[in-house]
């Protein structure tokens, strides 16, 4: 084979190769045919077609706009909900307050009436347990008398020291009445905190 019978084989496959001969006469190189695409099927183009295209926008409406009724609302301006909401969702009217201001003194005046309840409440509860607590100086100092001195008691001062001595037991009795009480109430709120401490841990476990 001769140079020049090679040269113009290897001319013919570089054409067939390039497809110089649809190239135009000002060099423009032909454009890239479809077969050469990355994928491999004329699906999987379609999807990524697909996918690549963004979705049809509406133009925003600031009347129905979620921003615009949050925005009324923190201003304390009454909202429609008739009208913003669709008609689908129109199953109970919510009445909104009228004024920021009002809502925020209402909440503060309630949280200072709790506040003074639980005050007095706390109040009540520390003059009654001092109230059930007895005189113990007292109590020591009387229930010491000793012989010598009871014996030099008239019988009036005998009576009255008596007296003073049963007072003194009544007193007792009824403290020890009132905080054994108190001791079977904490003893039941100890209880039933338990049970809801285990009632919890149980629920969590089966959530696990």
């Amino acid at each position: 084979m001769t140079s020049d019978e090679m040269r113009a084989q290897i001319d013919d496959m570089v054409s067939s190769i390039y497809l110089q001969e649809n190239n135009s006469a000002d060099g423009v190189p032909a454009p890239i045919p479809t077969t050469n695409s990355a994928f491999l099927t004329e699906r999987s183009q379609s999807l990524w077609t697909q996918l690549c295209t963004p979705p049809p926008l509406q133009p925003p409406n600031w009347k129905l706009s979620r921003i615009r009724r949050l925005f009324l609302v923190s201003l304390g301006v009454p909202v429609d909900l008739d009208e913003i909401l669709p008609a689908d969702t129109k199953q109970k009217k919510l009445v909104l307050p009228s004024s920021s201001h009002t809502r925020k003194s209402s909440d503060t005046s309630r949280g200072d009436n709790d506040r003074s309840n639980r005050s007095s409440s706390r109040r009540r509860k520390e003059k009654e347990a001092q109230s059930k607590l007895v005189d113990m100086p007292s109590a020591r100092i009387l229930c010491s008398t000793s012989d010598v001195r009871l014996r030099a008691f008239t019988t009036s001062e005998l009576e009255e020291h008596v007296k003073k001595l049963e007072e003194v037991t009544r007193e007792a009795s009824e403290t020890l009445t009132y905080w054994l009480g108190k001791r079977e109430t904490a003893l039941g709120d100890k209880e039933a905190f338990e049970r809801v401490i285990e009632n919890l841990v149980e629920f969590a476990k089966k959530k696990r």
